[in-house]
């Protein structure tokens, strides 16, 4: 297991456990694109998946909400980045 596996699961398993810069590693790592960031939004999206992930950082973190949305994605729609892993 890489690091980066150990990174998601510690995020899937407990939200609130990373700050902001760790989720957006674990965010580019499985191929979300950053498409905008205006003030303090972050806005990122992928192109399997229609619906855009926007996430306000404030202080180098987000609030816990956001986390918990961001892994509920990640969660739901896992099956499709494993799908691309096996195709790279």
């Amino acid at each position: 297991m890489t690091r980066i596996d150990k990174l998601i699961n510690r995020f899937l398993e407990n939200p609130k456990s990373l700050k902001f810069k760790k989720i957006e590693k674990v965010l580019l790592y499985l191929n979300f694109q950053k498409t905008d960031v205006s003030g303090s939004h972050h806005r990122y999206s992928h192109p399997l998946i229609q619906k855009a992930l926007s996430i306000p950082v404030h202080n180098n973190d987000c609030k816990l909400i956001y986390k918990k949305i961001t892994a509920k994605l990640i969660i739901k729609n896992i099956s499709i980045f494993n799908n691309e892993d096996e195709t790279i």
